[in-house]
């Protein structure tokens, strides 16, 4: 069974999408201080989550 869906790539593609776009905030507003790291976080264990509790769900 695999846990990469093309659902969960999806989800993974649009998640990447907007850290790159908070990275880029991040680095263009305040360098010195990478708080970017705490929304890849939550956004990780969300991943997690859809990946543990809904593996054979497909909402295309």
């Amino acid at each position: 069974m695999s846990f990469l869906t093309p659902c969960t790539m999806k989800v993974m593609k649009t998640y990447l999408v907007g850290l790159v776009f908070l990275l880029v905030v991040n680095v263009l507003t305040s360098p010195g201080n990478l708080w970017v790291v705490w929304p890849t976080l939550g956004m990780a264990i969300a991943i997690l989550f859809q990946v543990i509790c809904k593996p054979t769900q497909h909402n295309e």
